[in-house]
């Protein structure tokens, strides 16, 4: 009981000494489970809340103004439970979990960027499970293109395997498909690089998708498509 009113008390505290106004009674539920690549539970993990006056681009914040933080508890789970602002309609929220400003931090970070009021059902959220990966069990992959012709392009570049994407975009139309040219994969594994190969010298154009499975060890890889 104590622990609650302490909570409510906190909240309070934000609403007087925020500039941004909030709405005093409703409430939205947050919920996620925090775990490492074996599937256990990272517990103590930082957990921060902020907001944004309009839709963020990786997480950036326009004030800087963080509205609550804590920590996921000892079975990697961490509820957030907060109001939204009233003057801004187009505000969004961000949920940073990991170690954001230590960048000796062993673990990698994720966040969830840009979600509204919209995205909750009866006001409340519950989002899969986040894997951190420990920075030492990823490696950084580039695809470079190399297209030689002005009659063919190159597009829809995809990863079939193990990888770390640091981030959810509730407002992206694609998410899975956001990094086009970088990535970060787990080590030691094969994956499907697949991408499409539009060939403009006929009409209509033609395309063709191309698989290629590579190797990906223990050193960053960087992996070229040459089009002729």
């Amino acid at each position: 009981m104590m622990k609650k009113l302490l909570s409510v008390f906190s909240l309070l505290f934000f609403f007087i000494s925020c500039e941004r106004e909030y709405d005093g009674t409703t409430r939205y539920v947050f919920d996620t489970q925090v775990l490492d690549k074996n599937n256990q539970p990272l517990a103590n993990i930082p957990v921060q809340l902020y907001f944004n006056s309009y839709y963020s681009f990786f997480g950036n914040q326009d004030d800087g103004n963080v509205f609550m933080t804590t920590k996921t508890d000892s079975n990697g789970n961490v509820r957030l439970v907060f109001p939204f602002p009233t003057q801004n309609s187009n505000a969004v929220g961000i949920i940073e979990i990991g170690e954001s400003t230590n960048y000796n931090s062993d673990n990698n970070n994720f966040t969830f960027i840009n979600f509204q009021p919209s995205n909750f059902t009866n006001f409340y959220l519950r989002e899969t499970p986040v894997t951190l990966f420990s920075k030492n069990e990823l490696v950084n992959f580039q695809t470079i293109v190399n297209n030689t012709t002005i009659n063919k392009s190159v597009s829809n570049i995809e990863i079939e395997g193990s990888q770390f994407i640091p981030f959810k975009d509730f407002l992206a139309n694609n998410q899975n498909n956001y990094y086009q040219n970088f990535a970060k994969l787990e080590k030691n594994q094969t994956i499907i690089l697949k991408y499409t190969v539009t060939d403009y010298q006929f009409n209509p154009a033609t395309t063709e998708v191309i698989s290629v499975s590579i190797d990906v060890l223990e050193t960053d890889l960087n992996y070229t498509i040459t089009i002729n």
